[in-house]
């Protein structure tokens, strides 16, 4: 992805995330900030509805998008902004767009802001399903939260932001990179709704970072330090020991890679997919619940 593009507050935050690589080009859209080379300001709106009808011709602003780049184009769901969606992403469809989505916590809105997080969410799943976006990754933020075990309330979103980025970027480097082995190929193509994810590499023990349903295909990209991939001789029995415990798990196609790095520890990422609507039963219970 060549091109990060963030909406709102929690969408600017998260491409700003990834400012530290500079594989990227970043551009965040809000109604608050002036408008610059980097950042578009949109009239601010008193509706989800109206924020619908309101974009302006960004074609300038996006003049640096081709037709053959990557766009990761994000989104938080919570926000009045968000109906602004899908007038921004079809100024750029020329593109391949994937989106990413970050669910916020639903219990904690009110029953208008539930509706319109409903809508936003449901509809761009129906447009990546569809084919118009190449892939839609969601995010839940509680589950986030528990992947990296919590984080205090001065630079609490900071935290999840960069745990997002990072994750998103590693396995952005992986998918252009020869694994020193494994069974990585190209995913379904109808399998377009995913989340991402961390594994435990001792335990095996996996945090998706979405409570993805149906999920028909699974890809773990292991990060091993070059040292301890040239002197271990128990470490790919391990990986295939694993392995062969998802398959037996059943419902998903596994597959995996084993890649060299320069990190001092080592970390296991995961791309869950499906073709699958979510959240339909999963919001009813957060409602329930709440």
């Amino acid at each position: 992805m060549q091109n990060i593009v963030g909406l709102g507050s929690a969408g600017c935050n998260i491409a700003k995330s990834f400012a530290k690589y500079p594989e990227y080009t970043i551009r965040t859209i809000d109604c608050v900030e002036p408008s610059g080379d980097e950042h578009f300001r949109i009239k601010k709106c008193d509706s989800h509805e109206e924020y619908e009808t309101a974009v302006p011709d960004m074609s300038d602003f996006f003049s640096h998008v081709k037709a053959v780049d990557e766009v990761l184009f994000i989104i938080g769901g919570s926000g009045e902004i968000s109906g602004a969606s899908l007038s921004i992403l079809q100024q750029i469809s020329h593109a391949r767009l994937h989106v990413l989505y970050v669910k916020p916590d639903i219990s904690l809105l009110s029953e208008a802001g539930r509706l319109r997080e409903r809508l936003v969410y449901n509809v761009l799943q129906e447009y990546a399903r569809s084919g118009k976006f190449e892939r839609i990754i969601l995010i839940d933020n509680p589950k986030l939260d528990e992947t990296i075990g919590g984080a205090p309330v001065i630079g609490y979103y900071d935290q999840l932001n960069k745990m997002i980025a990072s994750t998103i970027h590693m396995i952005n480097v992986f998918d252009h990179t020869d694994p020193e082995i494994g069974t990585i190929s190209s995913p379904i193509e109808v399998s377009r709704i995913i989340t991402i994810g961390m594994i435990d590499i001792e335990t095996g023990e996996e945090k998706l970072f979405f409570p993805l349903t149906n999920a028909r295909e699974k890809s773990y990209y292991y990060a091993i330090n070059y040292e301890k991939l040239k002197k271990d001789k128990e470490l790919y029995k391990g990986i295939t020991v694993q392995m062969k415990d998802k398959v037996e798990d059943g419902g998903a196609r596994i597959a995996y890679g084993i890649y060299s790095t320069n990190y001092s520890s080592n970390y296991c990422y995961v791309v869950a997919r499906s073709s699958m609507i979510q959240g339909l039963v999963l919001e009813e219970n957060n409602v329930e619940n709440s």
